[in-house]
């Protein structure tokens, strides 16, 4: 990549944490919860008229979480570009503690739900509350699983010092995690992966073992962090009345147990396809067989690295299929410093989009090295900055979509860039251009599934115990000897990927993996519709973006005339990547 100077984002929606405006904005959510907590525990208030007390408590509901949800991204977007700043931390740690009384206030509003005798009639008479019908029987519904208040408190309260704790030490160690690369010159763990997309095959060997040798001299720690997440969730599940963590996360997505089988399923079977892309990729290179360092590197002959100037333009170009109106939404992201793009030391890995309701505007943090596959993130992340877009005027609980529909606009932005490349590219372009997009859906689709086989795994034998840092390696080898089979090489694998991913150290993440897939798949559904309806298409995306707040993941597909329940639907998405599979075999071997 030429030397060019890569942006960073602009957080000035608050001048700093002692700012008036950031501690205005504190103070008002705090009161908002001491009013609402007060409300709540008027039982006098409630047994008047339940509907009235409701209908009041909604708006300031909506009102404390859009206050939360910007000082949270605010602290975030600080501290995760800097782990090593005190302050930030200081301030995310005290907003964990302001906002407690979230959690008690949503466990006593479902239990009033529960204890009333309400239900979707008695809602559809009110004028404000029947446009929460969706909100308040996922909220009923979840009231089974749940502790009484004063025990919910505690478990949050406990959690600070606990699986969150244990989860900022996970932050700060793999954030920091750095090693000599040359003489006076030290790389970080996120600068080394970023190195697996290197055209060098020597280059992306060495950093692999060095990754490698970090992961391990922080392992005792990762693991103590892991065994002390997962042990802390497992408990609390349990006491919830939970089957299973498996349970808690497929009710959090907003599907049923049914779609998830259904799509587990279909990507198993897929596996022997991705194997043959990967036996393909590995004749092309001149391999016996892919090692981890080779699953994202660039074919032969076909590294010119991009610039930053020019992913911007292919971005935005491309983002115009859709729409006009994306594509300028694509240039403002991009002209109004929305996207901090440089890796660094004491800057976390990886991607992520942010919202900002007070100020109606998305942030994005990506680590831009150069690689195809950096423009893909670039665009992911863009496509969740879109649907935050389409959803900025509507009330907070409407905004709060499960982590399934949290992916469709992302990847459907991944693979409107890369269709809308490829049917333009000449022959000698296309080998590379399905590399790069197989190489993507072989993560979402092999990798994941390893991942989530190991999750499945660690949260069975963690019920039983503690699990060592060589259990944990292990299970995940196994994990990938299940999906990877006989494409990878068997000595050069990822044994360390439980310390890698940061979804796994999280309280409230459980079984982060599975969307991923969900969203690759029912994106690829969504494309399939918008090439046979052209122009009529970007009305119903719209439609069922502005859906994924306020229904089931299985009712946002029907909208859109799809049946997810159903191995069919799954099917018919990986024939779009079984077809991109022929390709690029029948390419590879010319």
């Amino acid at each position: 990549m030429n030397k060019e100077t890569l942006p960073n984002w602009d957080l000035s929606m608050y001048p700093g944490f002692q700012s008036d405006e950031y501690r205005k904005h504190k103070k008002e959510m705090e009161e908002l919860l001491r009013s609402m907590t007060a409300a709540l525990d008027n039982t006098e208030l409630w047994e008047k008229d339940f509907s009235s007390a409701l209908e009041n408590l909604i708006p300031t509901l909506n009102r404390a979480h859009d206050l939360y949800e910007t000082l949270e991204s605010y602290s975030y977007c600080s501290y995760s570009t800097n782990t090593a700043d005190p302050e930030a931390l200081k301030a995310l740690n005290s907003l964990e503690e302001a906002s407690l009384p979230f959690q008690g206030v949503l466990v006593r509003l479902k239990n009033r739900l529960a204890a009333s005798g309400t239900d979707s009639g008695d809602w559809e008479k009110s004028g404000v509350l029947k446009d929460y019908i969706y909100y308040l029987q996922e909220a009923l519904a979840d009231q089974k699983f749940q502790l009484a208040p004063e025990m919910e408190d505690l478990a949050y309260d406990l959690a600070r010092s606990g699986s969150s704790a244990w989860s900022r030490l996970h932050s700060q160690l793999s954030s920091s995690l750095k090693t000599e690369w040359t003489e006076g010159a030290d790389k970080t763990v996120t600068e080394l992966r970023g190195l697996g997309s290197d055209p060098d095959r020597d280059v992306r060997r060495q950093a692999w073992k060095k990754e490698l040798d970090c992961w391990k001299s922080v392992e005792t720690s990762m693991a103590a962090a892991l065994n002390g997440v997962k042990g802390f969730t497992h408990t609390l599940n349990s006491r919830r009345g939970y089957k299973s963590t498996l349970e808690r996360s497929v009710r959090q997505a907003g599907m049923s147990m049914t779609t998830l089988e259904a799509m587990i399923s279909s990507m198993t079977e897929s596996l022997p396809d991705f194997r043959r892309y990967m036996k393909a990729k590995a004749s092309f290179m001149g391999l016996e067989k892919l090692s981890w360092y080779d699953t994202v590197a660039p074919l032969p002959g076909q590294s010119e690295p991009w610039s930053w100037e020019k992913a911007r333009q292919f971005i935005i170009r491309h983002f115009g299929s859709l729409s006009p109106e994306y594509a300028a939404f694509g240039k403002m992201c991009f002209d109004r410093k929305w996207i901090d793009a440089p890796p660094r030391e004491g800057k976390v890995g990886g991607a992520y989009c942010i919202g900002f309701p007070e100020i109606r505007e998305s942030r994005v943090l990506t680590n831009f090295t150069g690689s195809f596959n950096d423009v893909s993130t670039i665009a992911h992340e863009l496509g969740h900055a879109w649907h935050y877009e389409v959803l900025k005027e509507t009330p907070a609980l409407h905004r709060h979509y499960p982590m399934t529909l949290a992916e469709t606009a992302s990847i459907f932005s991944e693979t409107l860039v890369f269709q809308a490349c490829y049917a333009g590219a000449g022959e000698s372009e296309r080998l590379p251009l399905l590399d790069s997009t197989l190489s993507d859906s072989n993560q979402v689709i092999t990798d994941i599934l390893s991942r989530f086989l190991f999750e499945k795994e660690l949260m069975t034998r963690r019920s039983s115990g503690e699990l060592s840092a060589e259990d944990l390696n292990t299970m995940m080898l196994d994990a990938q000897e299940a999906t990877y089979g006989d494409a990878l090489h068997p000595e050069e694998r990822h044994p360390w990927m439980w310390a890698v991913k940061g979804h796994y150290y999280s309280m409230d993440l459980a079984f982060y993996n599975f969307p991923y897939a969900f969203g690759l798949l029912f994106s690829l559904g969504l494309y399939s519709l918008y090439r046979e309806m052209g122009p009529d298409f970007e009305p119903l995306y719209r439609k069922v973006l502005q859906l994924t707040g306020k229904a089931s993941a299985e009712d946002c597909a029907a909208a859109a005339g799809l049946d997810i329940t159903q191995e069919a639907f799954w099917n018919r998405s990986l024939d779009v990547i079984r077809t991109q599979i022929k390709d690029f075999t029948e390419l590879a071997e010319k």
